[in-house]
């Protein structure tokens, strides 16, 4: 039988041992967690450019076409301008509270799934 001090002696390195490997392991979880978050919103910035690139041109040209059939340029920008302000003001009155919801629950189901091991 071993003398206590050297039981001792064991049980502290296997302690530390054990700390060692649950501050790698949490370390591990933190980085997975972090270039989770990293590659999705990544993913939403990508797609968000592709459609605003793709929405801006589209404009552009609605306005070209608009400010054609109206007799200036200028008058199609300024048509489209204010359809924008009217669906905005819209928005901004009845759909307010929706938003912050939505976008409130998507970011609590992301840190839910990320904590509990779920990859979704």
């Amino acid at each position: 039988m071993e003398k206590p001090a050297g039981i001792f002696e064991t049980l502290i390195q296997r302690f530390i041992a054990y700390g060692r490997t649950t501050w790698e392991l949490t370390k591990f979880q933190f980085i997975g967690l972090v270039a989770g978050w990293l590659a999705s919103v990544l993913s939403y910035f990508i797609v968000f450019f592709a459609l605003a690139t793709f929405m801006g041109l589209l404009n552009i040209g609605i306005a070209l076409w608009l400010g054609e059939k109206m007799g200036a340029a200028y008058l199609g920008f300024l048509a489209l301008a204010g359809f924008y302000l009217v669906v905005t003001l819209l928005l901004g009155i009845f759909m307010r509270k929706r938003f912050k919801n939505l976008i409130a629950d998507f970011f609590i189901r992301k840190i839910l799934s990320k904590t509990d091991g779920n990859e979704s």
